[in-house]
């Protein structure tokens, strides 16, 4: 789930740079039973089970217009409002709201409520699950953490750091993916895997298997994003010079963003609509792409029905009855949304979401 393909951790020996690779911090552990990461076959490809959580990611939507609750473990307010501030600019146009509490404290999570967004400044790297997975997961627990910037939700060191952190984490907590090197300029080819494998056993004790499991995963990920290409956004990978064959002059070398792009802005915009019914035909869209790219995997058919079935019950929360068709060699296999799904949310400012049959 969400940190399949969400991880935010860095790579660097003199500072942690967000959004980039950290050979130890890889996110939050899965304690979904669910989980493709968990029940899906790698056959000769270890990184496939990543990659197939990852295409599931951009249907994990908050339900347009809804109220997102949101609360701090151990941190200052200064650290806390500093947080909200920063999380609420990725809202400015979009139709939906983050509920942090009553400033100037804001809200703790140890009042013995269940909450959205979960949010604590641990020593376990920086990571988020994806959208409306934070729910699925132990309510108790945190489902966003903020290492890089701050002494332990004490004080921000760095408020650079921090801002570029919180608006990265947050956007995955929006269900906003991370946006990868164009799909045609073939990363993967880019990268020197055996010094990368050479630099992560000596610096990690990272076995050849781990690292394709949990970074070659990152460079064969598929794009999913319907947009275009944007290499500007808060949401792109940063690597490393020293991870390309041709450093800084590789075509897969971006430099570290540190804002929202305008694009980021308009996706975010688009993703939760005035109109909650655009969440709906955005998941149209995102299925095409999806439809392609699990064609290109060479899946097996169980695979793919795992898939599916994953994309329709994620995507209940923000679309109730939505079912994706998967259509391969002529058969089409469609789930009639017979599915454990999330739903009422937004009724109760999203702050008591229950799990519902939606059989047909």
């Amino acid at each position: 789930m969400k940190y399949v393909l969400i991880i935010s951790v860095f790579v660097g020996i003199s500072s942690a740079k967000a959004h980039g690779v950290d050979g130890i911090n890889l996110g939050p552990p899965s304690n979904d039973p669910k989980s493709l990461v968990k029940t899906m076959k790698a056959d000769k490809d270890p990184a496939l089970p990543r990659i197939a959580e990852g295409v599931t990611n951009g249907f994990k939507l908050w339900s347009a217009g809804s109220v997102v609750s949101v609360c701090f473990f151990d941190s200052s307010s200064d650290v806390r409002r500093q947080f909200a501030d920063i999380a609420n600019t990725w809202l400015k146009n979009a139709n939906l709201k983050f509920d942090f509490g009553a400033a100037p404290d804001f809200r703790s999570c140890d009042d013995g409520s269940q909450y959205n967004i979960r949010v604590s400044f641990n020593n376990t790297g920086n990571w988020s699950y994806v959208g409306t997975d934070a729910v699925r997961v132990d309510r108790s627990a945190p489902s966003l953490n903020v290492q890089s910037g701050n002494n332990s939700g004490q004080h921000v060191t760095s408020a650079n750091q921090f801002k570029t952190v919180v608006l990265h984490e947050v956007g995955h907590a929006l269900a906003m993916e991370h946006e990868h090197q164009s799909p045609a300029a073939k990363c993967d080819q880019e990268f020197n895997w055996p010094v990368i494998y050479r630099t992560f056993a000596q610096r990690y004790s990272w076995d050849k298997e781990k690292v394709d499991t949990n970074l070659r995963s990152l460079a064969k990920s598929p794009r999913i994003r319907t947009t275009e290409y944007d290499p500007n956004s808060i949401m792109h990978y940063h690597f490393d010079a020293w991870m390309f064959h041709r450093g800084v002059a590789s075509k897969c070398y971006t430099a570290e963003n540190t804002m929202l792009s305008a694009l980021d802005l308009a996706t975010i915009t688009a993703i939760y609509p005035a109109d909650r019914g655009g969440q709906t035909s955005l998941y149209r869209e995102r299925e095409k792409r999806v439809r392609s790219v699990i064609d290109e995997l060479g899946l097996s058919s169980e695979q793919k029905a795992a898939i599916v079935e994953r994309i329709n019950e994620v995507a209940q929360t923000a679309a109730p009855g939505y079912a994706a068709v998967l259509v391969t060699g002529g058969d089409i296999n469609q789930s009639r949304g017979c599915n454990s799904a999330i739903a009422g949310a937004q009724a109760t400012g999203g702050s008591s979401i229950s799990s519902q049959s939606n059989c047909n």
